[in-house]
């Protein structure tokens, strides 16, 4: 009965079994739809990666051919967006005679640019992408290796830079000891007007001393008494003020010495250079001291005040001039027979043939104007006003050369204060940067090397003639790139060939000997220090002239030198720059054997790195301006792009679902860069 109720209802079988099957078809819709999201995502950045690599084959030719650099030009012939949707739609895998589960429409398609060239950090990138196949295996190395004698150099610039001004200090005392001696001592033996001279004081014949003006006034010998006394205090009040000047100098001197130790203790080279002149100017710091001298002068103030104070109580209470002579028992208390200690030194007349500082002054004055005389006769390229203020480096900032132009006016070699002042710069201002990353500075430095070139081979095809120096010093004309190089070279000949001098024991003692013998004659025995490091400097100066006139010859200067390599003879440096008749250059291994382009590549690893890359950015920018026939931008070169597409999915269960078509949209980027 129930069953014949059953059969005779059929809609409702009909509709249940219907109801049944839509929910069947649309959770099989819903997992072909989510089957076909999840292909799409690979098809999408399949397809949008093959795009980006079709649009990133339209870089810049030329600035690739000439820097080995790649970007995409926004000012060339071809639109980013236009490449990107023709590429992209040109990858369309549709199948019209069999079923695509792919068939998704491209509703938008856009490509953008990041990154430009300009920015140092890209630059930088793309310069080691390049460099680290071309550049050879033991390059880090060989950069090591000038790292680690630039920081001994650096070093040892700022020991010797110590060093004379503790010599300078030294030197500056001597006066004072001469004043301080003259105040003690007196001028000549058995002088009363002197701290000594107290011991020839005979107060009891001042005590009888009357005249025809004084006969009643039974004080008037008391009172030259406590006159005399006063004198003699005065005396030892200014030994006192000379001793504090002194001490005064002692003190910052002792920080100085503490200074140039610490920094030896950093540098094993550097310690075992400049140890035994550290030492030596601790001895002489000791001997100007003279505390002995101060502490008994200072209690020699104490003690006349004491006595002229009780003397002058006599006085002023009419107490008996028995009285004086009790007080006058103190005057064997007074400190007397006190020598003044200065650093004396034997003076020997054959030395003064040595004393080469005239000479070089002249010489030196002759050469930079010859230079500077040449340097004018030479095309002088240089960067319109107009161009170099809109140039990467200009824009951000890091055109400002880090070391002045120290030797453009004329050095004054009679003290060592005017020899530091061409210390005062900061020549391994790149140092640390360059040490924090070796590598990068290496490849950096060997890619500059590569394609830039430098005043020995300068093209005048290019705008400038010395793009090397200008990376290096930033000036807007080869003159004063050129000028700026060949000082930085200059200084850093000179410090290397002072620290040859210092560890040639034969240079260095007879420099000492000479200093001690001009100390002798001409500052009562106290500055010996100061002008053996004038002589050292003259010599090395001289040196140096030598090997920039070398270097800029086509020749080759060893970086470290020995006693063979020494063009000058100690004996003939007054007479001339040229080495003397019959001498010949020393053989030098070849890795110490530096040319001109080996100097400018320590200068570069001295450079920081973001200055050089800036740098390196306004040289390609003005050549490939030439090249091109328009300013030409980094800024509008690109390393990175960007391709960002809007599909419509087409899914089957949109309309099942009730929901906008919109919303379900698939928005897929990928980019790609040249490094």
């Amino acid at each position: 009965m129930f069953c014949r109720n059953y059969l005779n209802r059929k809609g409702s079988v009909t509709i249940s079994v219907m109801l049944i099957l839509l929910a069947i078809c649309i959770l099989n819709l819903v997992l072909v739809d989510y089957s076909r999201s999840l292909i799409y995502k690979k098809d999408l950045r399949q397809r949008l990666a093959l795009c980006v690599s079709s649009v990133m084959s339209y870089y810049d030719y030329a600035l690739a051919s000439e820097y080995d650099l790649y970007g995409y030009c926004i000012t060339g012939n071809y639109d980013a967006n236009n490449l990107a949707d023709r590429y992209f739609k040109g990858c369309d895998f549709k199948d019209k005679d069999s079923i695509n589960l792919l068939a998704y429409d491209c509703i938008e398609i856009s490509a953008e640019l990041e990154s430009g060239l300009d920015e140092h950090d890209i630059l930088q990138k793309q310069v080691i992408d390049v460099m680290k196949y071309k550049s050879s295996a033991n390059l880090l190395s060989y950069v090591s290796e000038l790292f680690g004698i630039a920081d001994s150099a650096d070093k040892s610039k700022d020991i010797y830079a110590l060093s004379g001004k503790i010599a300078q200090m030294i030197d500056d005392t001597s006066e004072i000891l001469v004043m301080l001696k003259s105040e003690v001592e007196g001028a000549f033996d058995g002088d009363r007007l002197c701290v000594n001279g107290i011991k020839y004081f005979k107060y009891d014949t001042l005590l009888d001393s009357v005249t025809g003006n004084n006969l009643n006034d039974v004080y008037f010998g008391t009172a030259l008494i406590r006159d005399t006394l006063t004198e003699y205090r005065e005396h030892n009040n200014k030994a006192l003020y000379y001793c504090n000047c002194l001490s005064d100098y002692a003190e910052e001197i002792d920080m100085l010495i503490k200074e140039a130790q610490d920094k030896c203790s950093d540098s094993p080279e550097a310690d075992q250079t400049f140890s035994p002149l550290i030492e030596k100017l601790k001895n002489n710091k000791a001997s100007i001291s003279n505390l002995g001298i101060r502490n008994a002068v200072s209690e020699n103030v104490l003690l006349l005040s004491d006595m002229i104070t009780e003397i002058q109580s006599i006085i002023d209470n009419e107490g008996a001039i028995s009285k004086v002579a009790k007080v006058m028992e103190n005057i064997a208390e007074v400190n007397t027979d006190l020598t003044v200690s200065v650093v004396r030194a034997g003076s020997e007349e054959n030395y003064q043939q040595f004393d080469n500082r005239e000479e070089i002054q002249i010489q030196y004055n002759e050469r930079k104007y010859e230079t500077e005389e040449e340097e004018n006769e030479e095309d002088n390229c240089f960067i319109e006003e107009n161009i170099y203020i809109t140039l990467p480096s200009v824009l951000a900032g890091e055109n400002n050369p880090s070391i002045g132009d120290y030797l453009n006016n004329t050095i004054d070699l009679s003290g060592f204060d005017s020899i530091g002042m061409i210390l005062d710069g900061d020549i391994f201002g790149g140092l640390k940067d360059a040490g924090s990353d070796l590598l990068t500075t290496a490849l950096v430095d060997d890619y500059i090397i590569n394609h830039m070139r430098d005043r020995l081979n300068g093209s005048k095809t290019r705008t400038l003639k010395s793009e090397i120096e200008y990376i290096i010093a930033g000036h807007k004309n080869d003159k004063d790139n050129n000028k700026e190089v060949r000082n930085k070279i200059f200084l850093l000949r000179f410090i290397l060939n002072v620290i040859h001098v210092f560890r040639d024991n034969n240079k260095r003692a007879l420099a000492e000997a000479i200093g001690n013998s001009i100390a002798a004659s001409c500052s009562y025995g106290v500055g010996g220090a100061v002008y053996a490091l004038i002589i050292i400097a003259g010599w090395s100066l001289a040196e140096s002239f030598c090997d920039i006139s070398t270097l800029l010859d086509g020749q080759s200067v060893p970086l470290i030198k020995d006693e063979d390599d020494w063009k000058l003879s100690i004996k003939g440096l007054a007479g001339g720059l040229a080495p003397e008749d019959g001498e010949e250059e020393g053989a030098v291994d070849k890795l110490n054997d530096f040319e001109y382009e080996e100097y400018l590549r320590v200068l570069l690893m001295m450079t920081p790195v973001k200055t050089k890359l800036f740098r390196t950015a306004d040289i390609i920018e003005l050549n490939m301006s030439k090249i091109t026939g328009r300013r030409y931008r980094l800024a509008g070169i690109y390393n990175t792009v960007v391709v960002t597409a809007c599909v419509d999915t087409n899914l089957y269960a949109i309309s099942f679902l009730g929901r906008d078509k919109k919303t379900f949209y698939k928005e897929v980027t990928v980019s790609g860069s040249y490094s």
